[in-house]
């Protein structure tokens, strides 16, 4: 009788153990990660809807950026693409915030049901990012009141699970 129980006890965790690894990878692709996804896009467009409220601060001491001689004419003649946009900012912060909210809704109406789609979405999100980070960067890595910073971690992180959403569904596919 007590080896019945020993070979059972030995048995069950092994089969539980391994049910709960394929069922938690199926919630992470079907729950977590769009979840996650979702928040993080929406929280990346909040962050520059409210750069457009606050006040713009040029980079401190030796934070990059071009050089005060080689940044062009005062009034933004370089050619620059950064000279171009820069006038228009407050219109830009307000596109990234539609941008971002409108892919993390596309994002909610097909994670479950269109998976080649969801991998569209997915791209388009770490392109924006990519975008937006070398915007940031563009910019001198202008940080009003802190949020340069958290848009930052916000967009580093969308990329990091965006780019592993791509993976784990390109290989259930």
């Amino acid at each position: 009788m007590r080896s019945v129980f020993v070979s059972m006890s030995s048995v069950e965790p092994q089969t539980l153990s391994g049910s709960r690894t394929r069922a938690g990878s199926g919630t992470l692709r079907a729950v977590v990660l769009p979840v996650l996804i979702t928040l993080l896009s929406v929280a990346a467009g909040l962050i520059h809807l409210a750069h457009n409220y606050l006040p713009m601060e040029g980079p401190p001491a030796g934070a990059g950026g071009p050089p005060p001689d080689m940044a062009g004419p005062p009034g933004g003649g370089s050619g620059d693409l950064l000279s171009l946009l820069m006038p228009h900012l407050t219109e830009l912060f307000v596109l990234n915030f539609v941008a971002y909210v409108a892919l993390a809704g596309l994002f909610v109406f097909v994670a479950r049901s269109r998976p080649r789609v969801r991998v569209t979405v997915d791209g388009l999100l770490v392109l924006l990012s990519v975008a937006t980070l070398a915007g940031w960067n563009a910019m001198g890595r202008a940080n009003p009141a802190g949020t340069g910073t958290l848009a930052l971690l916000v967009e580093l992180a969308l990329l990091v699970v965006a780019i592993g959403d791509v993976v784990l569904i390109r290989r259930t596919a």
